[in-house]
């Protein structure tokens, strides 16, 4: 079980891109240039999942929050898995707030084949 990144596209100073772990569920961690959250509503990830149940949840870390619940968004898997765009409303979540410089995307159950990520795509609506 694993995940991987074959291309980034970004409109924010996105500095790295990690898969890291494969048990119980892989993250893919992006360190960015720190933004604003305001400047930014909404993140579109596209990505090829496998088939199944569950969700992914986006963590973020801001300079005023470290990996925690209140600072996440979730999205449900599409069951038939393939290329989806996985679209994570943010603007609502009073914790995204300040300035970012962290994401994590985290599947809630562990992939039967890796998880490919096309592009990220932070969108200001």
């Amino acid at each position: 079980n694993s995940a991987s990144v074959n291309r980034v596209y970004h409109g924010t100073g996105m500095r790295d891109v990690e898969a890291v772990g494969a048990t119980p569920t892989p993250a893919i961690l992006c360190d960015y240039e720190p933004f604003e959250a305001s400047d930014f509503g909404r993140l579109v990830v596209r990505m090829k999942s496998p088939p199944g149940k569950g969700s992914f949840r986006l963590y973020w870390r801001s300079e005023e929050l470290q990996w925690c619940e209140a600072a996440s968004a979730a999205c449900r898997m599409s069951p038939e898995g393939g290329w989806h765009d996985y679209v994570f409303e943010l603007k609502d979540i009073p914790a995204w707030s300040g300035r970012i410089f962290e994401l994590r995307l985290q599947p809630s159950v562990a992939p039967s084949s890796p998880y490919v990520i096309s592009q990220v795509k932070f969108e200001r609506k």
